[in-house]
């Protein structure tokens, strides 16, 4: 598989960024990779994957995230 989660992580887990995905191909079959695994992770709860978006907002912000309310996640899963 020329392009997957290793590739855009480092041995100790953290985030490399995206410089070995080379083409699109590469990417989609990266995506498509880490999608099965976040299915696998949160047995597809979208409560739980909810969590984990607020979680990476959080992260890649450094700002509070409010406590999330049922309203936030419905608007989140209509957006898509």
């Amino acid at each position: 598989m020329a392009g997957s989660y290793r590739h855009v992580t480092r041995g100790d887990g953290s985030f490399r960024g995206c410089e070995l995905i080379e083409n699109l191909g590469d990417a989609a079959e990266a995506i498509e990779e880490m999608w099965y695994m976040i299915d696998s992770l949160t047995k597809r709860n979208p409560w739980s994957i909810y969590l984990a978006y607020l979680e990476y907002l959080h992260r890649a912000t450094g700002r509070e995230i409010d406590a999330p309310t049922i309203e936030d996640f419905t608007e989140f899963w209509d957006r898509a």
